[in-house]
């Protein structure tokens, strides 16, 4: 028991002792030494109770408080062995069947937008950095750290199989490629995509783990290399004076670079050894008018057509024409999506509605079918768009749009893009694509350009090639006393560096290496972002990286139906400190046996968690598993962050209690009264049998 006192107490007390054995609070009151002790004091109390304490009535008392104890300690060990914390993210009027586990880790590989693989990092370590390149990364050579291979499930005539994913994406590339030769479009560089796309499905991905730092940055860096180096720009901004406000080197994505966000705006770099200029103009052009597709249906009449801003399409003989008038690369849904948007105004046959005047304006979401309508009128409340309805305004008009942008012209991360294209002949392309509209493209024959931060605005951006150029990037790790210790306890300054490993099977070739800095993502499902970007060779869509938390499914659907804010007189949204929150919440559990699961109406608030649920091994009570209000969208209470968590076992460390406490009230209150019932009994028994006087047992009497 001394020994569990100061085991608890120095676990408790000092959380550096922790750290140093890289355990959390929880791993630490999980790990074997506690174990150990606690099995010991169970078979110390045990071996004790049933050799030295008799089971009668006076020693009830203390059978109960050992057994208090053991059961006690059993209901410990179970809420530490099944106990899950964490944290889930719900955009208002939407539903989550997940949460992020506040202890273990995972690494996401996302390929267009989708996780594609996720590798759980259970045996990560946490406090302190380990480095392979420097000696330090011995704790990081363990199999569950080593050796990953990402897969994508894929059906095959109605079978369901594994395929390695960089197999799947060369796979992907060379389909693509060739469909491009065929159709017309394709040039030697098509042709020799497809070739490399061939070469790189014949091997499989592998990741390692070789570096882990708490806390620090990455930085990007350059230096000329004249043997392996490729090409790069530089890109300075500048004031009207000429001064110059910094820079920074973009690097191809297949050479490690990923673009960057200035302003408003999003910078990426292409290398393109193969094509000069003038031809990637060509073909950037191309791309360019095939960005967006209508495929229109009116009863018999068909038509599919690329189409551009601003143009008018007439509908053939039907009456109906259609306007291009307005274009959003990431427009935020109701939900919380990113989503392309193309408006369109549709002109109606004679007669043929006179509730739209023959006039209205409809928007289209790539892939579904089902568009948003918008009526022109005006009046309070109304937006410039006019009325939008809940139903489309005219069903026989069926319309569907396709938006395609293999060269990735238009940005989904930021309001604007510059696409800047290095050629052979050291000659610059740059396409210019706003948030609307189609992109604009220039060429710059000595690879240099110069052009506004933003329409009109006074400071410049200066771009220019760089040839035979290596990226250089560095992982440093923060001083501790430059820490911010919320940001370090919330674990999003982590760094995790992955060793990417392209094999071939039959050992004909050596591993391709590409070492990459992967930094952590909070919401890395959810809300996507701060990832690390990974070309790999012969494959035109980037992989990306993210260290973030495991994802684990929860015990039923959670729905946030509305967000209250309730702040102090005086207040406003803004104010960080505010009375109260509240998440209106239905949760719907599954059903169980073909009988439908029951829905809860709740709502979460400080200091009022809600709960649900029931334990799958010991089902008692409906208290298992609680949501909290954890966090919260200060900007524009879009979404809301729900603490989870569950109760394992509290009702074995109940039952303890009850125990504890009932054999000490036994052993104070209840045992001196059956020891004097026996004495007085004993006292009786001796006077009967004449072994005691009545004067002696009025004498023992006074003194019982």
């Amino acid at each position: 028991m001394a020994l569990t006192a100061a085991y608890v107490a120095l676990g408790s007390g000092m959380p550096r002792l922790r750290e140093y054995f890289e355990m959390d609070e929880m791993a630490f009151f999980n790990a074997w030494p506690l174990k150990v002790l606690m099995g010991l004091l169970v078979a110390s109390l045990s071996t004790v109770t049933w050799l030295r304490i008799p089971l009668t009535w006076p020693r009830f008392g203390v059978w109960m408080v050992h057994t208090g104890i053991i059961t006690l300690i059993f209901g410990m060990s179970y809420y530490y062995r099944y106990k899950v914390e964490g944290l889930t993210f719900v955009p208002v009027g939407s539903a989550v069947d997940h949460y992020y586990d506040r202890f273990e880790r995972s690494l996401y590989v996302r390929v267009g937008g989708q996780v594609a693989a996720e590798w759980p990092l259970a045996e990560l370590p946490r406090f302190k950095a380990y480095i392979e390149s420097r000696g330090t990364g011995g704790r990081l050579l363990r199999p569950s750290l080593q050796g990953y291979t990402p897969t994508v499930q894929v059906a095959d005539n109605g079978v369901t199989r594994e395929v390695n994913l960089n197999r799947w994406l060369a796979a992907g590339t060379a389909a693509a490629a060739g469909q491009g030769v065929q159709g017309g479009r394709g040039n030697q560089a098509g042709g020799s995509q497809v070739a490399a796309a061939a070469e790189a499905a014949a091997r499989d991905l592998y990741f390692d783990v070789t570096g882990f730092w708490p806390y620090a940055r990455i930085a990007h860096s350059y230096a000329e290399d004249p043997v392996n180096g490729r090409q790069g720009l530089n890109l300075e901004t500048v004031r009207p004076d000429g001064v110059g406000l910094g820079s920074q080197v973009l690097f191809d994505a297949e050479d490690g670079g990923e673009p960057v966000v200035i302003g408003e705006t999003e910078y990426e770099f292409r290398a393109a050894p193969n094509a000069g200029a003038e031809t990637l103009a060509k073909e950037v052009r191309q791309a360019a008018g095939e960005l967006h597709e209508l495929i229109v249906n009116i009863g018999d009449f068909q038509w599919r057509q690329h189409v551009a801003m601003g143009q008018r399409y007439v509908m053939g003989n039907t009456g109906y024409a259609l306007t291009v008038t307005g274009f959003d690369a990431n427009w935020l849904t109701m939900k919380g999506e990113r989503v392309r948007l193309l408006t369109v105004e549709v002109e109606q046959p004679k007669g043929k509605s006179e509730i739209t005047g023959g006039k209205f304006r409809r928007q289209l979401i790539p892939g579904r079918a089902m568009p948003t309508d918008w009526l022109e009128e005006t009046g309070p409340g109304i937006g410039p768009l006019g009325k939008r309805q809940n139903k489309p305004l005219d069903e026989d008009l069926k319309v569907m749009y396709a938006f395609t942008d293999p060269l990735r012209l238009v940005s989904m991360e930021a309001g604007a893009k510059r696409l800047l294209l290095g050629g052979q002949d050291g000659g610059l392309v740059l396409v210019t694509a706003g948030k609307s509209g189609q992109p604009s493209i220039e060429t710059f024959e000595k690879g240099a350009a110069e052009f506004a931060i933003a329409p009109g605005a006074p400071v410049k951006v200066r771009a220019k090639l760089l040839e035979k150029v290596s990226r250089v990037d560095t992982v440093v790790s923060v001083p501790r006393e430059q820490r911010d210790r919320n940001t370090g306890e919330s674990g999003q300054a982590q760094v995790v560096m992955i060793r990417a490993r392209l094999v071939d099977p039959a050992g004909k070739a050596e591993p391709i290496i590409r070492d990459v800095a992967v930094p952590y993502a909070m919401w890395t499902v959810d809300n996507p972002s701060n990832h690390a970007t990974l070309m790999l060779p012969g494959i035109s869509q980037p992989v990306e990286l993210q260290l973030g938390q495991m994802r684990r499914m929860l015990p039923a659907n959670v729905r946030v139906d509305k967000f209250e804010l309730e702040k102090y007189q005086g207040g406003d949204d803004q104010t960080m400190v505010q009375r109260d929150f509240k998440s209106s919440l239905t949760i719907t559990e599954p059903a169980v046996g073909g009988k439908k699961g029951r829905q809860i109406q709740a709502v979460a608030q400080m200091n009022s968690p809600v709960y649900f649920g029931k334990s799958p091994v010991f089902p008692l009570g409906d208290t298992y598993w609680t949501l909290f209000q954890a966090q919260w969208d200060p900007e524009g209470q879009r979404w809301t962050v729900l603490g989870v968590g569950n109760r394992p076992g509290t009702w074995i460390m109940t039952a303890g209690c009850v125990l504890i406490f009932a054999g000490l009230m036994w052993a104070f209150y209840i045992k001196p009264l059956i020891i004097r019932r026996m004495k007085l009994r004993a006292i009786e028994a001796a006077v009967a049998s004449g072994k005691m006087t009545a004067k002696q047992a009025d004498k023992v009497l006074s003194e019982v």
